[in-house]
């Protein structure tokens, strides 16, 4: 009997247990794949975000009516920085020209910065008070200012210039990255899910690392940054001209070298169209974007041809390019970046056809105030150089604390130059259609002034003409295979500064 009730216990106790086993295993069962579920369905929504309606824009050719390039440069010369930067004067001297209407899209816009370590001229504030005495002398002129929301640091606070654009009555258009497609599918998929709608107020208690003296910023703002996108454009329109660049009116960036393009054209009523897009998803409810370029005089003589280039149709126009050229013809590149795989591989197979290809490239010291220490230029180059058989010539700028911060290239035959330039690296995220970019394409006969001035312009740099303005391809050569595979791993998934 006392075998048998215990028998019985023990039994019942088997089944209890066994049931709870069942009951942990369904548990599991169902668990699992509801958190797989979770990570892989944000996951994909964000691989298979699409583009803005009005993104990726490539125009019909126009004719110029008049065009200017305007480079600035930082060199050393006898020991001694000479600054010669123009782009900033320019850019105010359209403002200053402008009667009915001005439209800005630009990047960086701010002036955080450590000020223990450097002092840097008061860029900001200079185009910020240009905007503001026109809007005082003209009170009828629609003035509209697209900027990125890294100038506020993704809503943690707002830039004092852009309080006083608002006072003044500008309107000021902080740009919605959330419509943009995601470089970095994996976090950004997973941030539109479970940490967007948070919003971004709240206790604001981590420091500013770009300049102490600004207001502290809250988490959530510090994790929208890290979905590394942004509007990048660096576009000026007026009533009168255009103008498109790789410069920023920020007070860190005063002494980079860059190029700019100032123009008149019919094209510029098809620009306006690509900033219009950026109020619409942006949710601008005001209509001073929406206006219309009208041309002062027929042109009889053109200076060339001129086409406006937004977003992936930028990689489509150099990819063109490059794959168009042939033995002896010549590719110019000019860059602050240089490392989208496709890009580097059609230069390879252009040089291995009989293509003379001479770059300058930025030795990527700093970016934003992030060591970069050489990623991705200076490994990315590495590769390239021996992938070649070193028919393709480098360079680096002597850039020292500033950037060679120019995005550039120039195709050379026997009967025309073409031009791409604005605000677009040559990385994909920004000419694979995740940022917001702008760039110009520009044709002009290979004996007219302009094909000239950009000759000029690079063999002055090549060639150190009057000031050491770069230093040779071993200078900056880096073989580290690490920093190489980190460049790789970073280029193809999006987790980078690049």
């Amino acid at each position: 009997m006392f075998f048998l009730k215990n028998s019985s216990k023990i039994g019942q106790a088997s089944y209890i247990y066994n049931m709870k086993e069942k009951r942990k295993f369904k548990k599991r069962y169902v668990i699992i794949p509801l958190i797989v579920l979770a990570i892989l369905i944000p996951v994909a929504i964000s691989f298979f975000w699409p583009s803005p309606k009005g993104s990726d824009v490539v125009t019909s050719w126009y004719d110029i009516e008049d065009l200017d390039i305007i480079f600035d440069l930082t060199y050393l010369d006898n020991g001694e920085y000479i600054h010669d930067q123009h782009i900033l004067d320019q850019q105010i001297d359209m403002i200053n020209k402008a009667q009915d209407y001005i439209i800005i899209d630009l990047f960086l816009f701010n002036d955080d910065y450590d000020r223990e370590k450097h002092t840097y001229p008061k860029s900001t504030q200079k185009f910020t008070d240009a905007l503001i005495k026109k809007k005082n002398q003209n009170s009828n002129i629609d003035i509209v200012f697209i900027t990125d929301p890294v100038n506020n640091f993704y809503g943690a606070y707002e830039q004092e210039v852009f309080t006083q654009m608002k006072n003044a009555g500008i309107d000021v258009i902080v740009t919605d990255l959330t419509k943009l497609r995601d470089p970095n599918f994996i976090y950004s998929g997973l941030w539109r899910v479970y940490i967007d709608w948070l919003g971004r107020s709240g206790l604001t208690w981590i420091p500013n690392l770009e300049d102490k003296t600004a207001p502290n910023v809250n988490i959530r703002t510090a994790l929208e940054g890290v979905n590394a996108k942004g509007n990048h454009r660096k576009v000026i329109i007026t009533d009168k001209e255009a103008m498109i660049t790789s410069a920023n009116p920020h007070d860190p960036s005063s002494y980079h070298a860059n190029v700019a393009f100032r123009f008149k054209s019919n094209v510029i009523t098809d620009l306006i169209k690509t900033e219009q897009m950026v109020g619409e998803i942006s949710k601008y409810k005001g209509d001073k974007i929406n206006q219309e370029y009208i041309q002062t005089n027929n042109i009889d003589n053109s200076m060339g041809k001129i086409r406006v280039l937004t977003e992936k149709q930028i990689y489509y126009a150099l990819k063109e390019n490059i794959d168009n050229a042939k033995q002896g013809d010549t590719i110019y590149v000019c860059t602050f970046y240089l490392c989208d795989f496709d890009i580097l591989n059609s230069i390879i197979d252009a040089s291995k056809q009989g293509v003379q290809v001479y770059m300058i490239l930025d030795p990527n010291e700093t970016a934003l105030g992030t060591k970069l220490y050489g990623i991705p230029n200076r490994v990315a180059m590495n590769k390239m150089y021996k992938k070649s058989n070193g028919k393709i010539n480098i360079r680096w700028y002597n850039s020292n604390e500033v950037q060679y911060h120019t995005k550039m290239m120039i195709f050379k035959n026997q009967d025309y130059m073409n031009i791409i330039g604005g605000s677009a690296n040559f990385t994909r995220r920004n000419i694979k259609g995740f940022n917001l970019e702008t760039d110009v394409e520009i044709k002009v006969g290979i004996n007219t002034d302009i094909a000239f001035e950009m000759q000029a312009y690079f063999d002055k740099l090549w060639n150190n003409e009057g000031a050491g303005y770069t230093v040779d391809f071993d200078t900056y050569k880096d073989e580290n295979i690490f920093k190489y595979w980190l460049y790789l791993f970073e280029e193809s998934t999006g987790f980078g500064t690049f």
